[in-house]
């Protein structure tokens, strides 16, 4: 749930380019 938290807020807040970088430090 944490990391979902955080990838829905670098999502909005930064655009889908940071998704990728949030995404694979998750992973």
């Amino acid at each position: 749930a944490r990391c979902v938290a955080t990838l829905l807020h670098e999502m909005n807040r930064r655009g889908k380019d940071c998704r990728f970088g949030v995404v694979s430090m998750c992973i």
